[in-house]
């Protein structure tokens, strides 16, 4: 799935960079940078290309606003997206952005949206949706625009190249027997098919049970894809975060400057350092903590074990800190508890132990840096084994945190004020967990609490709904209603 990303609030410190603000960029599904429609969409804000087939306007251009900019980047990763689904073009494969042809975009892709295969609605409802034709000549307009300018700028080759009109024909058929197969199975299958190509919020689907996240766990493969979970999970990390975040100290590593990948804190440089744990040093963001802090931190008697006393400074509870960067770009403190931690070390000295040279904990098969898109494949592969029609992603995961996080902390407070959890009254359900939302907030790394309240209301009103039928149930069989 390609995505759209906006630069980060870091370069308005640089006046002669001011043009780079609030123009958009986009990442494909292999976390690559496609530079030429990078480029043109960077020189399409600037006014330098006209709207029409990309080429160089006549005369000078106004930039355009936010909301154009936005719409093109949008549209050009909803192509990429398809070309990378082979589903959508059975006999083709996967489509890189570079080996996309005119009569890709023609014949097939502009086919799929007028026919609605190709189309939010689709994915979601397995019901043929038809985008409206306006809609359908922008999407080609700039598709086609932004690979024109990119032939004419030698970012792509044979772009009009057309094969045989049998070639054509046969790929546009399966691509319509895809789309049908899929309809049946929707029909006949009782596990929906996903679309992973469409992010549906968490605030809109039941929260995943903890039998069901425990056998989604275990469906993971052991080793890096379970872990990378795990952390998401229990710290509400981010799955870009936990794969950018996550360095050995003791290693050599050499930062990646491109601010177009990753978000680079002001003191960083492109030059080797040796890593190593420190809340303090910005050079050192993203290290974790060593082995020697977890291990004194679970040793019995030191302050860390589970007998140590409630409340206390060194209680078992408290988490091995230590400092990522995020969206934005913000830093902010993250909270691994020691037996993640200590999983992340046994990995490290274990299975990953193959790669000395890499900082990053989680490797691929290739031994490289894992990728968010190996991670959405694990994640599809583990719904499919467990098979059930809640599919959880790496945004589920925060979500799952921030209620269970909220749902942990208030069952602790009625507890210490002697009530059961479901005797919890509604006032002590939003006054704690008000108080405990600041806490998530900084966990999450949202800069509103607007963003973080939802987490709140979810919870509560899934408590409160629960009592409130409890003694509904109660009231009817007391006035014992005749059926």
């Amino acid at each position: 799935m390609a995505t759209v990303h906006w630069p980060g609030n870091e370069v308005a410190r640089v006046p002669k960079r001011a043009h780079l603000i609030g123009v958009p960029f986009i990442m494909t599904g292999d976390e690559e940078f496609p530079d030429g429609i990078n480029a043109f969409i960077f020189e399409r804000a600037r006014g330098k290309v006209s709207a029409l087939h990309g080429a160089a306007p006549r005369v000078r251009l106004r930039p355009l606003d936010r909301e154009a900019r936005r719409k093109i980047a949008y549209n050009l990763a909803d192509l990429l997206t398809w070309g990378e689904t082979e589903r959508a073009h059975p006999t083709q494969g996967t489509i890189r952005w570079d080996q996309l042809k005119s009569w890709h975009i023609l014949e097939m892709y502009q086919d799929a949206l007028i026919r609605g295969y190709w189309s939010e609605n689709f994915f979601r409802t397995k019901s043929p949706s038809p985008i409206a034709p306006e809609t359908v000549r922008t999407k080609i307009s700039h598709a086609l625009g932004c690979f024109k300018w990119m032939a004419d700028n030698g970012f792509v080759t044979n772009f009009d190249y057309e094969p045989a009109l049998q070639t054509i024909t046969l790929s546009k058929d399966a691509c319509l027997l895809s789309y049908r197969r899929e309809l049946q199975q929707a029909v006949t299958n009782s596990v929906p098919v996903a679309a992973r190509a469409f992010r549906k919020s968490p605030g809109n689907q039941p929260l995943p049970t903890l039998p069901h996240l425990h056998a989604f766990f275990s469906a993971l493969a052991p080793g890096p894809h379970r872990l990378i979970a795990l952390q998401m999970f229990e710290t509400g990390m981010r799955a870009t975060e936990v794969i950018e975040n996550t360095l050995i100290p003791g290693r050599v590593h050499q930062r990646c400057m491109d601010r177009s990948k990753w978000h680079v804190h002001p003191s960083w440089s492109d030059q080797p350092l040796t890593l190593e744990w420190s809340l303090g040093d910005d050079r050192m963001i993203g290290v974790i903590p060593p082995l020697e802090m977890v291990e004194w931190k679970l040793k019995p008697g030191s302050g860390w074990d589970r007998q140590s006393t409630p409340g206390s400074r060194l209680d078992y509870g408290y988490q091995c800190n230590y400092r990522i960067i995020g969206k934005g770009p913000k830093v902010r403190l993250a909270h691994l508890p020691p037996k993640l931690l200590l999983a992340m070390w046994a990995y490290i000295n274990g299975a990953r132990r193959s790669n000395e040279d890499s900082a990053h904990v989680y490797l691929n098969r290739f031994q490289q840096k894992m990728s968010y898109h190996a991670i959405w494949e694990a994640f599809d592969a583990a719904n499919h084994a467990i098979k059930s029609p809640l599919r959880l992603t790496p945004h589920v995961m925060r979500h799952a945190y921030a209620c269970y996080f909220l749902e942990a902390a208030i069952i602790k407070e009625g507890q210490d004020r002697g009530y059961d959890r479901n005797s919890i009254p509604p006032e002590l359900i939003l006054e704690h967990g008000s108080t405990i939302l600041l806490t998530i907030q900084s966990d999450l790394g949202h800069s509103e609490a607007k963003s973080t309240k939802k987490y709140l209301e979810q919870v509560a009103k899934g408590w409160i709904r629960m009592s409130a039928h409890q003694t509904w149930n109660q009231f009817l069989d007391e006035v014992q209603l005749d059926v």
